[in-house]
């Protein structure tokens, strides 16, 4: 399973999504709104209307990592659905 560490502390992909998410928590929090209204408001915002996967970053990586990208030079991939805005 993919991990990504956290000082010296490993977590797993279930872990790594809960972190990812406790952005939510404090904005809800800050913001004096549920969790779940927070996260539909962001959904909202995003065409796909949903956060990317673990699993979908990884294979961003997986393809970045391989030899299929040989030819990929000084580029910036973004998987983010065209959630940040950009020139």
């Amino acid at each position: 399973m993919f991990q990504m560490s956290r000082g010296e502390q490993r977590l797993p992909i279930s872990a790594q999504r809960k972190l990812s998410l406790s952005w939510g928590v404090k904005k809800a929090e800050r913001e004096s709104k549920s969790v779940q209204n927070v996260t539909a408001e962001s959904h909202e915002q995003i065409p796909m209307a949903r956060y990317g996967t673990p699993e979908e970053y990884a294979s961003v990586v997986a393809f970045l990592s391989s030899n299929q990208s040989s030819y990929v030079t000084g580029s910036v991939i973004r998987v983010d659905d065209r959630y940040v805005p950009s020139i």
